[in-house]
């Protein structure tokens, strides 16, 4: 098992270095991490970022073209349970590195986080904020993130509900109702690790943004909403005000892996076992 990360900008080659080493750390796995070239096949290297002694950018395994960075992916998540898939969050919301995030995470081979990273920079760990409304990416997403918090000395989670403010005793509901949210996650609340709020609140996106920038987290993680709720909010205006207004905080959206992702996983290593066969046959004759 590892924790598999895609640089898509080089700007961002030395926050995911530092995230992906941090997360992979507090997981216990492996890191391996792609980094894509430019159009024109040109890779530039940051400043301050350091090379090893073949001159190569340390902590990288491979860089490789936009054209090929599917077929390099789905041979390594093929070829080999991954634990995480990483992959840092194009500047364009259009385009042809935006499309390729998409066929990705359609992918399904793993878990799968897309991340947007702190302008003041900051290398993970430490406090990270789960706003939730209890759909499947979400559940998923809070037991990974309690993982996290226990392999990191520092680490916490705090899950974030908004109920609506709809009578005297909505506080109390949106308690039981987050409640209710970690107990089917899987979550343990007497661990020490998991510090969970609930606001009233009828501005979703502004509830966040609240408790976001006032709790000095490290990271905002969401999970992939089902009903698209929070998700609107959170690749609205939210990720902006965020990252303008608190410079280290990252923030993330996170994606379970397809119910399918086995299957798939075992066919296409069986289409590169059935491909490497055809090209043996055909150099041996």
């Amino acid at each position: 098992m590892s924790v598999v990360a895609i640089v898509l900008d080089e700007a961002n080659i030395d926050e995911m270095r530092g995230w992906s080493a941090s997360i992979a750390q507090s997981l216990g796995e492996g890191l391996k991490i792609f980094c894509v070239q430019n159009n024109d096949n040109s890779f530039e290297t940051p400043p301050n970022v350091p090379l090893n002694s073949e001159g190569d950018l340390q902590g990288v395994s491979c860089i490789v073209s936009v054209e090929e960075i599917e077929e390099r992916l789905m041979n390594e998540l093929g070829s080999s349970p991954s634990r995480l898939l990483l992959i840092d969050h194009p500047a364009a919301r259009r385009g042809r590195r935006a499309d390729l995030v998409k066929r990705i995470l359609s992918l399904g081979f793993c878990d799968s986080i897309v991340l947007r990273f702190p302008s003041d920079g900051g290398l993970g760990g430490g406090k990270t904020l789960l706003p939730t409304s209890g759909g499947r990416h979400s559940l998923k997403a809070l037991k990974f993130a309690e993982e996290l918090a226990h392999g990191d000395d520092d680490g916490k989670l705090v899950p974030l509900f908004v109920e609506q403010n709809m009578h005297e005793l909505s506080k109390e509901v949106g308690e039981k109702r987050l409640d209710d949210i970690l107990l089917k996650s899987g979550c343990v609340q007497e661990s020490g690790k998991i510090d969970p709020i609930v606001v009233v609140g009828n501005d979703l996106s502004a509830s966040i943004h609240s408790v976001a920038s006032e709790g000095r987290y490290d990271l905002v993680l969401l999970g992939a909403s089902d009903s698209g709720i929070l998700q609107r909010a959170f690749f609205g205006t939210l990720p902006d005000r965020l990252l303008k207004e608190d410079g280290n905080v990252a923030v993330g959206i996170f994606y379970e892996a397809s119910r399918l992702s086995e299957k798939l996983r075992v066919s296409v290593k069986n289409y590169f076992n059935v491909t490497q066969l055809d090209c043996s046959h055909f150099n041996n004759n």
